[in-house]
């Protein structure tokens, strides 16, 4: 378990994470997110672990607010590609503020 704690003063939308990190390939298999009160507020699960393009990942993620759990977001990975080149402009702040409007062919 790998706790983050923001620095003094920082300006941060959590108080705390704690990261349960899988020993044997590094990977993040349940992250929970602290309010700046220490008050859990929401939790991640990572599962379904697979090797796809010689990576092993999680390809399902389950999200859940602690006041709210039969509230949920699922994300399934059923395609993924590794080291693509992205354009130049992706990550500008423009690109960035557009979000979901962004629509490359990879």
């Amino acid at each position: 378990i790998v706790q983050l704690d923001p620095k003094p003063g920082s300006n941060v939308a959590w108080g705390k994470v704690l990261m349960w990190i899988d020993q044997k390939n590094y990977l993040i298999l349940k992250t929970q997110f602290f309010d700046e009160d220490g008050y859990l507020t929401k939790t991640e699960i990572a599962s379904d672990i697979k090797t796809i393009n010689g990576r092993t990942i999680p390809t399902k993620y389950i999200v859940y607010p602690e006041d709210s759990p039969d509230h949920k977001t699922i994300l399934i990975i059923k395609n993924i590609k590794f080291n693509i080149n992205l354009p130049q402009n992706f990550f500008t702040v423009n690109n960035l503020k557009k979000g979901a409007d962004i629509k490359f062919n990879f």
